[in-house]
């Protein structure tokens, strides 16, 4: 019979003044683990009085230490002012990144949180 599986809620914070793609929160994962993320992640830039939200959900697994998506990444909200504002999770080893970007000249304050489900063996 299986155990319950693990439930973790990982939050972070980053600012942005530019496009470059920054790190907001990594996720570790083991071998022989699948992991359901769902992320919510929220911007601001004040000097312009700009906002982004989303909601994003993946599925990956880590087989022996090759982490991969499961099927495509959803979007079940997405509001921004600026077009340029982006988000994305990478693959970083055995790590999952949820990263962010604002825009040349925006100061943007970003916040995400994350709900990870992991199967128990």
């Amino acid at each position: 019979m299986a155990s319950n599986p693990i439930i973790e809620k990982l939050a972070g914070s980053v600012q942005t003044t530019n496009t470059t793609i920054t790190n907001i929160i990594t996720i570790p994962t083991v071998s022989d683990r699948a992991y359901l993320i769902s992320g919510m992640i929220c911007g601001h830039a004040a000097g312009t009085n700009q906002g982004m939200g989303v909601v994003l959900e993946a599925c990956y697994r880590n087989d022996s230490g090759t982490v991969t998506e499961v099927g495509a990444r959803t979007e079940s909200l997405l509001v921004r002012d600026d077009g340029v504002w982006t988000y994305n999770f990478l693959i970083s080893t055995t790590n999952i990144i949820l990263r962010v970007g604002g825009n040349t000249g925006d100061t943007v304050e970003w916040g995400a949180f994350v709900d990870i489900v992991v199967p128990q063996l």
